[in-house]
């Protein structure tokens, strides 16, 4: 398994595929996108403390997706990313 690098806020290489979160900080929405071959399959969001979090997640096919994040109140949240080349975690934050 192919442990990722973290190049700055809201970037992760995975196996060469590279996911991006934008705009992070969050007001609102943050499209999550993913470069390369592979696909998102899914995704989870996470409290601060780990715990899951209900959030509107709209798929864009199988290279992105948009949260909708008007239901989160203001704090940090992981959302966890499931493609075709493995699983990682994005550190987003949600302003008001």
């Amino acid at each position: 398994m192919y442990i990722s690098i973290h190049e700055g806020i809201g970037d992760i290489v995975l196996n060469r595929e590279t996911i991006k979160a934008f705009p992070n900080p969050a007001d609102g929405f943050t499209h999550i996108t993913l470069s390369g071959e592979g696909e998102i399959l899914n995704c989870d969001v996470l409290s601060s403390d780990g715990r899951p979090v209900r959030c509107n997640i709209v798929y864009n096919g199988t290279d992105g997706l948009t949260l909708h994040t008007d239901g989160l109140k203001p704090d940090i949240y992981y959302v966890r990313v499931f493609t075709t080349k493995g699983t990682d975690t994005l550190k987003l934050l949600v302003l008001r």
